[in-house]
């Protein structure tokens, strides 16, 4: 509760970082089932993490939904990564612009 006697609002707040509003909700029941608590600073906690995978909002929260993590933590995309040999788009861009300029410097 703020000063103004406001509540944090978990959902509005992950809705307002690009969070569809059905990924929230079942997020939501994940996090209600492992009895986490949807305060602020958790909230902000997890933001921190989002912000270092470098993906859209909605698809962390999404693969938490989906592996019913009751937070999230960047590490645990690149180790999910590393162990079904995916890499993300950006990551494929980085491998693909270091080998160009490989290349480059071998003409």
């Amino acid at each position: 509760i703020d000063k103004k006697g406001n509540r944090f609002d978990f959902k509005k707040a992950l809705m307002e970082i690009g969070v569809t509003e059905q990924v929230a909700e079942d997020w939501l029941k994940v996090r209600k089932e492992a009895k986490a608590s949807n305060t602020e600073t958790a909230f902000k906690g997890i933001l921190r993490e989002i912000e270092k995978t470098g993906l859209s909002a909605d698809e962390c929260i999404r693969i938490a939904a989906e592996n019913s993590w009751r937070g999230f933590k960047a590490e645990w995309i690149a180790n999910q990564r590393k162990s079904t040999g995916k890499q993300s788009v950006l990551e494929n861009n980085i491998a693909v612009a270091e080998e160009l300029a490989r290349l480059t410097k071998m003409i």
